[in-house]
Parts: C-alpha cells; sequence; structure tokens
C-alpha cells in the first residue's frame, strides 16, 4: 500500500519543521524563530512543498484563534491590578506615541488619516510567544523586571481588542447600519464579560462539580468555550479570535480548570507552530529582494520606536536608564496580533497588496532579530 501523495508531503513539511526547530533548539533560539525560519525553507519561496495559498491563510487563521486562546489563559487579573499603572498607562503611552509619530511621518508618506491609526497599531504590539520565552531562558521571570514585561505584554494582549473593533470600523464605508448595529452590541457583550471575570477574579462554571472531576471533561470544556465565543462572536460580525482571547480569560479564572493548562500545552505548542509556520510561508522573498531598502527602514524604525518608548515607560516605573533600555529591548520586535492586524487592515482597503507584504515581512525579521538585539543590549547594559 502506497502513501497518498498529499500525506507524503505533509510528512516531508512535518519531518522539515521538527528538523529546523531542533536546529534553532541547539543554538538556542526561541522556537518561534524556527518556526519562522522552517516556513520560508518549506514554503512557496522555498522547497515548495507546500504552495497553496488558501491552505496557508486557513492554517494561519485557525492558529491565530487558538493562539489567541491560549495567550487569554496566560492572563491573570490579579497581575494585571497589582501592575495596573504600568501595564495600563504604559500601554495607552505606548499606542499614543506610535500613532503620533507615525502621523508625524504622513507628510512625507502620503497616508491617510486612518493608514496612520493603522500603522501605529501595528508597531505597538510586541510579540508575547516571542518574549515570555526569552524571559524564561534567561530566568528573569523571577524579577521584578521581568513580572512588569510580563504585564506590559498582557496589557497589549487586551488592546488588541479595542484595535480590532476600531479598525474595523473604519473599512472606508463597508458596513451598513445593521451591520454596525450589529458590532456594537457584540462589542459591548464582549466588553461586559470581560469586565466581568476581571473584576471577579475567579469564576464558577457550570456543572461545575462535574468538570473538576473528569478531566477529558475538562479539556471538552474549555475548547467548548473557545469555539463557542469565536463563533458568538463571529455571529455579531466580529472577529472569532476576539471570542477565543475572551474564552481563555474564562478558562484562566475558572476553578475547575486547574488542570487544563497542563493538558493543553502540547496543543499550544503545536497550533503555536502551526501559526508562526504558516507565516513563514506567507513570506515573499522576492518581494523582500524588491523593498530591501523600505523593509530594513520599517524594521529598523519599529526597533528604535519601541525601545525608546518602553525605555521610558520602563524608567517612569522606577528603574534606572541602563535597566530601563535593557527592558525595553525585550519589547522592540512587532508582535504576532500584528499579523491579524495587517489582515484586518488589507481585507478592509486601509492598506494595498505591497503594504500588507511590506508589514508580513517587516514582522518576520523583527522576530527573528529580536533575540540577537536583547543579547547585544545585555552585553552591553549588564556587563
Amino acid at each position: 500500500m502506497h502513501l497518498d501523495p498529499t500525506v507524503s508531503v505533509l510528512v516531508a513539511t512535518i519531518l522539515g519543521i521538527l528538523a529546523i526547530a531542533t536546529a534553532s533548539k541547539l543554538l538556542k533560539q526561541p522556537n518561534v524563530v524556527g518556526y519562522l525560519v522552517a516556513g520560508i525553507v518549506l514554503g512557496p519561496a522555498g522547497l515548495e512543498l507546500i504552495t497553496d495559498r488558501d491552505l496557508l491563510d486557513r492554517m494561519g487563521a485557525f492558529g491565530v484563534l487558538l493562539l489567541m486562546f491560549f495567550v487569554g489563559m496566560e492572563v491573570t487579573p490579579r497581575k494585571l491590578i497589582a501592575t495596573w499603572k504600568i501595564a495600563v498607562l504604559g500601554t495607552l503611552f505606548q499606542v499614543a506615541l506610535s500613532v503620533g509619530f507615525i502621523t508625524m511621518l504622513s507628510p512625507f508618506t502620503d497616508w491617510t488619516s486612518r493608514q496612520c491609526v493603522f500603522y501605529g497599531f501595528v508597531i505597538s504590539l510586541s510579540s508575547t510567544a516571542v518574549v515570555i520565552k526569552m524571559l524564561e531562558s534567561r530566568q528573569m521571570l523571577q524579577q521584578q523586571l521581568g513580572q512588569d514585561i510580563l504585564s506590559m505584554l498582557l496589557a497589549q494582549d487586551l488592546a488588541i481588542i479595542p484595535m480590532m473593533l476600531i479598525l474595523s470600523s473604519m473599512e472606508g464605508g463597508k458596513l451598513s447600519t445593521g451591520d454596525m448595529v450589529l458590532q456594537g452590541v457584540g462589542s459591548l457583550l464582549l466588553i461586559a464579560l470581560l469586565g466581568f471575570v476581571l473584576v471577579r477574579g475567579e469564576i464558577r462554571l457550570p456543572f461545575a462539580r462535574r468538570i473538576k472531576e473528569d478531566h477529558e471533561l475538562q479539556v471538552f470544556a474549555a475548547l467548548g468555550l473557545c469555539f463557542g465565543l469565536a463563533v458568538v462572536t463571529a455571529l455579531f460580525n466580529l472577529s472569532g479570535a476576539l471570542g477565543a482571547f475572551v474564552a481563555g480569560i474564562i478558562v484562566a479564572a475558572a476553578r475547575e480548570t486547574d488542570w487544563v493548562r497542563d493538558s493543553l500545552e502540547s496543543m499550544r505548542a503545536l497550533f503555536l507552530a502551526f501559526f508562526f509556520v504558516s507565516i513563514g510561508m506567507l513570506i515573499d522573498l522576492q518581494f523582500l529582494y524588491a523593498h530591501l531598502v523600505q523593509v530594513a527602514i520599517v524594521v529598523v524604525g519599529a526597533f528604535v520606536i519601541n525601545t525608546l518608548i518602553n525605555a521610558v515607560i520602563l524608567r517612569s516605573g522606577g528603574y534606572d536608564w541602563p535597566d530601563a533600555l535593557y527592558g525595553s529591548s525585550y519589547l522592540a520586535q512587532i508582535g504576532e496580533f500584528s499579523f491579524m492586524l495587517a489582515a484586518i487592515g488589507f481585507g478592509g482597503g486601509i492598506i494595498d497588496k505591497n503594504g500588507y507584504h511590506l508589514i508580513i515581512v517587516a514582522i518576520a525579521i523583527t522576530l527573528l532579530l529580536s533575540p540577537m538585539v536583547t543579547a547585544l543590549m545585555a552585553r552591553r547594559l549588564r556587563q
């Protein structure tokens, strides 16, 4: 019996991902870097094992939904409340300054006001997946600086919700009045649910006793919440990823699902790999070569802007300048959630195809360079 050709390609792709990810691990790079490289090598720009763009888009969309769910599970209300000043005020400051800086460049770029808001949102988000791995590998999570960086990341993850709502409302007047009302009602319900969970800290799920006694039922309940809220938000013409994110927060706050995090950790690793490999496969190397200077300007600009803004935020939180600059280097890259904003901007006509490819390539390069930038800052500032 011969293997189906599709199965052979899939097996070869998985082996390639494992090999490249293992090499990345041996080189002490975050797994995310290995996944991105694997996507580039195995996708249309490399060995062309997978070339179906529709398949890549679906892989990425499903990966985003589950990534948002797992990130939501990292949100601890008590941590956010304990460090709300540096997390919440810092994130507002980060977003406002990013949008303001992009707006200052608009006379030289011919960007419209909605494009300025869009690009400001994109560069203001850092990568939760990459930064947490770097903090863990350098034993920073046990330090106050690492805790404050984590709180800032969680606040940025929460900020994705209003960002997506704002960008969805800026899609060139394509929404009917009914759609706008539907989105408004859905947004209010989602914000109310999120506020309830954050204020309560801990919640109790229906059929709590039965769920707590059955580990498999805990997993089913968690994934049911994830996909269920994703469907509900989609019915309100909102992103399903928003519902998945709130579902993750609910699961993290529920008393009956303590075992879920450990049991879903392998799934988290799998779908995190899916997401970043699919992003790597979307990188157009020909576009990179043709727009090398433009991409370089965006990458360098993002690193400089994010480092300076976050250094000011950490300095205002009581750190001296060396620690503030070192901590800000962890947050200097453009994060994975900006891929979602790029998809919304492209789908809504805020940016064109070239703008979309520019953002995809720039984000991927900042993610690849981020560990090296942080290591360089560590050598310079923490000798």
